[in-house]
């Protein structure tokens, strides 16, 4: 009897250790309030669909939903139709816009639209994408990224200001500084073949030269001074002539091509002024090294001219071999590479001239004058 006893509470006990506990019924745990970022939510569902990428970002969506804030997260990111970087970009291309140290705000545009307008509040632009033809600029911009020899947009026609911005204004869809000190940038694609400087602007960098692919002119006046540095300029591939006004005491032109005012000093040559040969003024002494190289606003490339075969020289000149362009191109030997450049040339002087020892010593091509 004992051992039947025995035997029924054991088995018992093994019955209550297979039995399940009781789950509790959906929506029996602590809910939260639906407004605190802080409160779990007890939905399975919801927790799987939340974007992991948010955790790392701070700031607002095109949606209009706070996203979640991290304690490590340098800065915040506000994308309105921008397909970069961030994981919650659409597709479909548009301003993306980073507040970085100090609160200032950075924009970049990757999408299609011809007609951009860089949204209020942004302090600089660091690119945009070369489908845009007109872009304006709000009070808030005070640095554009495409400024200076080494940007281009393909098919950017016009730059707008807004009056209210101090550091910018714009002139004939040209941006320049707000006093017209220089000029900032010039469209590629601006289709006009002339260019005139306003008059109060006064110097013109080598490496801001103002033109784009439809440049065939440009007219300066009177105040204007073209700055150098080694003698290379960034020059519009069609530019055929400058013209230079008369009374300016620092420049003249002569057949479009610039000198200094007492005519002994060659610039450059338009990499887009036709011909095969060209003489060199007699009263000419010194030319750059880079005189009949230019360097594409498109490309970005040292380059010889086009059309170019023969240069007939004067017998006193002096080739000037301060290039320094080593600064600019990270080039071993500046010189030597111009030397190869200039192969492409035949330099034609008198024998035994100065102009015969400077070319023999340069390694150029010499065609003896009969």
């Amino acid at each position: 009897m004992k051992k039947i006893i025995l035997l029924l509470l054991l088995t018992a006990a093994v019955l209550c250790a297979c039995t399940p506990e009781t789950e509790l019924p959906s929506g029996a745990a602590t809910q939260g309030t639906g407004s605190s970022s802080d409160t779990q939510s007890t939905d399975p569902s919801s927790a799987a669909q939340t974007d992991p990428s948010s955790a790392a970002v701070s700031g607002t969506t095109e949606r209009g939903s706070a996203a979640k804030t991290s304690s490590a997260a340098p800065r915040q990111t506000q994308t309105t139709g921008g397909n970069r970087p961030s994981a919650n970009a659409p597709k479909n291309g548009g301003w993306h816009i980073e507040t970085g140290n100090y609160g200032r705000k950075t924009a970049t545009y990757t999408g299609n639209e011809k007609c951009i307008s860089v949204p209020d509040g942004v302090e600089t632009v660091e690119d945009i994408s070369s489908s845009v033809e007109e872009l304006h600029l709000p009070a808030s911009v005070s640095t554009l990224y495409l400024q200076g020899g080494f940007s281009l947009v393909e098919h950017l026609r016009k730059i707008t200001v807004s009056e209210d911005n101090p550091n910018f204004t714009a002139h004939d869809g040209v941006l320049y500084d707000k006093n017209f000190p220089k000029l900032v940038h010039y469209p590629y694609a601006k289709p006009d073949k002339r260019y005139v400087l306003p008059e109060n602007v006064r110097e013109i960098s080598n490496q801001q030269m103002p033109g784009g692919k439809y440049t065939e002119e440009i007219v300066l006046h009177a105040n204007a001074t073209i700055e150098e540095y080694g003698g290379i300029y960034f020059l519009p591939e069609n530019l055929k002539a400058l013209t230079i006004a008369e009374d300016n005491p620092y420049l003249c032109a002569i057949d479009g091509v610039p000198f200094n005012k007492e005519k002994t000093r060659m610039l450059f040559y338009p990499p887009g002024k036709p011909g095969k040969t060209y003489t060199v003024p007699s009263s000419v002494t010194h030319i750059n090294n880079a005189a009949f190289l230019y360097v594409s606003v498109r490309a970005h490339g040292l380059y010889p001219h086009p059309q170019l075969k023969t240069v007939i020289l004067p017998n006193q000149i002096v080739f000037i071999a301060n290039l320094n362009a080593s600064d600019v191109y990270e080039l071993e030997n500046p010189l030597e590479v111009l030397q190869s450049f200039h192969s492409y040339l035949t330099f034609e002087t008198e024998e035994n001239s100065v102009t015969h020892h400077t070319l023999k010593e340069l390694g150029l091509n010499i065609r003896i004058r009969s």
